[in-house]
């Protein structure tokens, strides 16, 4: 979802955007499934659980970073008009709040919020252990603070390192949600299809004739909000109406190679996938200078906006190729990069 969303109209595919904007949920549901499992880490230690994280998470988000701060200055040189220059800053700093900066890895941004949450998880659960059903009350708390993370971004605190703090506060409830719906809820969510997704749209229909619009908001940029309780009752409904779709599918997709290889490597997609489709623009570009049955590819734009999408016939549904190339080079570009780690690091150790 995050993916079809980086590529105009929902990638060509997303249906019922016109009831949920993607926009409103799918960091939501993100912050959602990494709290739904969290829970497996209830009883680690605190200290050695955020170093764990901070591994998993950080460096790589760091070592990923310096790479295509590098890759787009060397693109730079043949014409490319976005990302930043090379400095400490672009190296170090923007990865905390610039997710626009250095545009190749954009999708990485949610990493800190998402480490954030993880490490405040891990140092509340200890003090909440010995009452009971304390995480309830834990979720209780993250949504009050994130009401208040989307307040500040209402009165304007919503630039530079004002978005480490309302991006983590965003996210906190719906990782909440999460993490008690594994514990508590889920067991009891065994209400018939019919009436729940009734009961959804009926609710969210509500909503669009109270608001008189769709309201549509950025959480990378924490811009758009209108007032501090309706981005989280928008994206509880996002949450509730796709989870249920999700298990749905669950009994066919299961045992599905491509979901579960989707599934194991988000991370993966996440960074990489701007990238990959990047290089799918500089290829047709290539066709479009050398042969003549491309016409209408736009270079400037191409040049100067790492979304752009070359749409034959202004057809919306070329959008999907770019979100297929996109995961596909993900996926594949993980792999060979696992392959000469592993290379390297078996080389090394036989010369030690």
């Amino acid at each position: 979802m995050i993916v079809c969303g980086h590529f105009g109209d929902g990638g060509g595919v997303l249906s019922f955007a016109n009831w949920f904007p993607i926009r409103t949920f799918h960091l939501a549901i993100f912050a959602f499934a990494s709290g739904y499992f969290f829970v497996k880490h209830i009883n680690d230690k605190p200290y050695k659980l955020i170093g764990y994280k901070f591994k998993k998470l950080i460096i790589p988000l760091y070592c990923w970073n310096i790479f295509y701060v590098i890759l787009i200055n060397i693109f730079k040189h043949f014409g490319l008009k976005y990302g930043v220059g090379l400095s400490f800053e672009s190296f170090f700093i923007h990865p905390l709040y610039f997710g626009e900066g250095n545009i190749f890895n954009l999708g990485s941004w949610f990493l800190v919020p998402l480490f954030m949450v993880q490490s405040f998880t891990a140092l509340f659960i200890p003090l909440l252990k010995k009452y009971k059903k304390s995480a309830i009350f834990m979720f209780i708390i993250y949504l009050i603070l994130g009401m208040i993370g989307v307040q500040i971004a209402i009165f304007g605190h919503n630039k530079h390192y004002w978005l480490i703090l309302t991006r983590f506060l965003y996210f906190l409830p719906f990782f909440g949600l999460g993490y008690i719906y594994n514990l508590y809820l889920e067991k009891k969510d065994t209400i018939n299809n019919t009436i729940y997704f009734s009961i959804i749209m009926l609710i969210k229909l509500v909503i669009i004739y109270i608001e008189g619009k769709l309201v549509i908001y950025q959480v990378v940029g924490s811009v758009g909000f209108e007032n501090f309780y309706m981005p989280f009752i928008n994206g509880f409904l996002g949450i509730a109406f796709w989870f249920r779709i999700a298990k749905i599918l669950e009994p066919v997709l299961k045992d599905s190679k491509v979901v579960n290889k989707i599934s194991k490597n988000s991370f993966a997609i996440m960074m990489h996938h701007l990238f990959g489709s990047f290089l799918f623009n500089c290829f047709i570009a290539f066709l479009a200078s050398n042969f003549n049955f491309i016409s209408g590819f736009n270079f400037n734009k191409f040049k100067s906006n790492i979304f752009y999408i070359y749409q034959p016939k202004n057809l919306v549904q070329f959008n999907f190729v770019y979100v297929i190339i996109a995961i596909g080079f993900s996926l594949l570009f993980n792999d060979m990069i696992k392959k000469i780690w592993n290379f390297l690091e078996k080389n090394i150790k036989k010369l030690s």
